[in-house]
C-alpha cells in the first residue's frame, strides 16, 4: 500500500515538473520570438505569467466572477509603433 501511494505521488510531483517546464519553455520561447527580449527578461516574464496562472487556478477564483480569468494584454512598451499617415 506504501508503494502503491508513494509511486502516485511521484507521478503527480512528475507531471508538475513536466508541465511546469514545459509552460516555461513555451512562454520563454515565445517572450523571445515575439517580443524580442533577452534570456532573462524572458524567463523572468514567464515565472510571473506562470505565478499568476497558478494563482487563478488556486487563489479562490470566484465562480460568479466571470472575467476573472481575463487578463489585460500588455506588449512590448519599447518596440515602436509607425503608422502611415498619408492616403
Amino acid at each position: 500500500m506504501v508503494k502503491i501511494i508513494a509511486v502516485i505521488i511521484a507521478a503527480v510531483l512528475a507531471i508538475g515538473v513536466i508541465g511546469t517546464l514545459g509552460f516555461m519553455i513555451v512562454k520563454t520561447a515565445g517572450y523571445m520570438i515575439n517580443q524580442h527580449f533577452n534570456l532573462g527578461n524572458a524567463i523572468s516574464w514567464s515565472w510571473t505569467d506562470y505565478m499568476d496562472f497558478i494563482r487563478g487556478i488556486f487563489g479562490g477564483a470566484k465562480a460568479d466572477n466571470l472575467y476573472y480569468f481575463e487578463y489585460k494584454i500588455t506588449l512590448n512598451e519599447h518596440i515602436p509603433v509607425v503608422g502611415c499617415t498619408s492616403l
